[in-house]
C-alpha cells in the first residue's frame, strides 16, 4: 500500500482510504491519476492498497476462501487501524472511498463482519449492482478453467501463471454474452467477476443488509455519473434499433417499466442515447441509488450525489 502524509510528525489527522476500480478484473495503485497527494495536502492522512483480482480476487476456486480480493483490502484496514497513527493519522477517524469495483468493495465492506469497527466513514462512487449466488460464481469460474483445459480447483490453477489466468478471463468475457439466458443480465456486463454473496464471508447483498441495519453506525456517501455506460457501450455511436432498445429495456428494467416511459422521460434522447441510459440505470445508478436507500431504511445516514461534470463532451460525465 502507499501512505502519504500532510505532517508524519502531527497526531489525530482524518485518514482516508482509497479503493481503485477495475471491473474487479483489473487495476492497481501505480495510476497516477490516483496520486494522493493533492488529498494529503489538504490535512487528511491518504491510503491506497492494492488487491488482488481476477481469477486470484474473485473467482470461485474449491479448496480457496470466496472474495478473497475482499479479504486483502481488509487486512489493509487492519495494517492502518494498528500502524497509521505513526503517520500522523487517527485509527478511529477512518473512511474508505472507492469508485466503481472499488465502490462495490466499499458496499460490501459495509456488511462484512470480519470489516466492522475497521472504518467509520463510507463514500461508494458508482458501485456496481452485480453480487454473485455462490453457483453462479462457480460456474463461470468452471467456464474459465475450461479455457484452460483444467478444473477450477486451487491445485489445477496455480499451475498457471497471473497472464495465462488473466488471458483466460479476458476469453470468456468476449463469450460472455452466449451466456444470457443462462446467467442473465450479468452475462452483457464487462466482467466476468462480482463479489460473492456466501453467507459466510459476505453474509448478504448490501441493500438487504443494510436495510437490517447492518452498518447504520457509519455515515455514507453514494454517488454515480449522468451518463455511466459511456465507456462500456459497444454500440457507442452506432445506430440502436427500436428493438434492441424494447428488448434491452425489458431485459434490464423493473417490470412495470416501458420504453415509452424512457422517451418520456428523455423527450430529447436518441433510441442510442436511450439504450445506454438503461445500461447506466441497471449497472449503476439505480443500485447506487437504492444504496443510499437502504442504509437510511435500516438506520444510517446517507448523502446521494450525480457528477454531470464531464472532461471529454464527447463521452460525457
Amino acid at each position: 500500500l502507499n501512505v502519504w502524509s500532510p505532517d508524519p510528525g502531527a497526531a489525530g489527522l482524518p485518514v482516508m482510504v482509497w479503493i481503485h476500480g477495475g471491473r474487479y478484473l483489473e487495476g492497481h495503485t501505480a495510476n497516477p491519476h490516483q496520486d494522493g497527494a493533492l488529498l494529503a495536502r489538504t490535512g487528511v492522512v491518504m491510503v491506497s492498497l492494492n488487491y488482488r483480482v481476477g481469477v486470484e480476487g474473485f473467482a470461485s476456486i474449491a479448496g480457496a476462501p470466496n472474495n478473497r480480493g475482499l479479504l486483502d483490502q481488509i487486512a489493509a484496514l487492519h495494517w492502518v487501524h494498528d500502524n497509521i497513527a505513526a503517520f500522523g493519522g487517527n485509527p478511529a477517524n477512518v473512511s474508505v472511498f472507492g469508485q466503481s469495483a472499488g465502490g462495490g468493495s466499499v458496499a460490501s465492506l459495509l456488511v462484512m463482519p470480519a470489516a466492522k469497527g475497521l472504518f467509520h466513514r463510507a463514500i461508494a462512487q458508482s458501485p456496481p449492482g452485480t453480487f454473485f449466488t455462490e453457483n453462479l460464481a462457480a460456474t463461470v469460474t468452471g467456464e474459465i478453467a475450461a479455457e484452460l483445459g483444467a478444473r477450477p480447483t486451487v491445485a489445477e490453477l496455480q499451475q498457471f501463471s497471473s497472464h495465462t489466468l488473466s488471458n483466460a478471463s479476458l476469453g470468456l468475457l468476449r463469450r460472455m454474452p452466449d451466456f444470457v439466458n443462462a446467467w442473465g443480465p450479468m452475462a452483457l456486463t464487462p466482467t466476468p467477476f462480482s463479489p460473492i454473496v456466501d453467507g459466510v464471508i459476505l453474509p448478504d447483498a448490501p441493500w438487504r443488509a443494510l436495510a437490517g441495519g447492518a452498518a447504520r453506525g457509519v455515515n455514507l456517501v453514494c454517488g454515480h455519473t449522468r451518463d455511466e455506460y459511456s465507456l462500456f457501450n459497444p454500440l457507442r455511436r452506432q445506430p440502436v434499433s427500436d428493438k434492441l432498445f424494447a428488448e434491452t429495456v425489458d431485459r434490464l428494467g423493473p417490470d412495470t417499466c416501458t420504453p415509452s416511459q424512457y422517451r418520456a422521460a428523455y423527450p430529447g434522447a436518441t433510441t442510442s442515447q436511450l439504450y445506454e441510459t438503461v445500461n447506466a440505470d441497471w449497472l449503476f445508478r439505480m443500485p447506487c441509488q437504492h444504496l443510499a436507500t437502504a442504509h437510511c431504511a435500516g438506520g444510517g445516514t446517507a448523502w446521494l450525489y450525480e457528477l454531470a461534470w464531464c472532461l471529454n463532451p464527447d463521452e460525457g460525465a
